[in-house]
């Protein structure tokens, strides 16, 4: 699942890494990026390690449409109705 995410909606991998469930809207069929995974220096070690940054790269949270092809693979149906932005039709 991590690398079809990938795959269809161009994020990287440490932005998948980092979705938690709260920035999923199935409803509104987007994701919403708001922090990422990533390899940081730890100031109190010296060390890197793996952390959430609370913002993805350029630091900016960014909103990406759920493609039909997630939907069918998480077993939720498809997004009939949506527009190309993951918005009901008409809307």
């Amino acid at each position: 699942m991590f690398v079809l995410t990938e795959t269809v909606t161009g994020l990287r991998w440490g932005e998948i890494a980092g979705l938690h469930v709260s920035g999923l809207d199935p409803v509104g069929g987007l994701i919403h990026v708001t922090q990422t995974y990533a390899y940081l220096l730890n100031e109190t070690t010296g060390r890197k390690q793996w952390q959430l940054r609370p913002y993805p790269k350029g630091k900016k949270q960014r909103e990406v449409p759920i493609c039909q092809v997630i939907f069918i693979a998480a077993g939720c149906g498809g997004v009939e109705g949506r527009s190309r932005r993951g918005r009901a039709s008409g809307a």
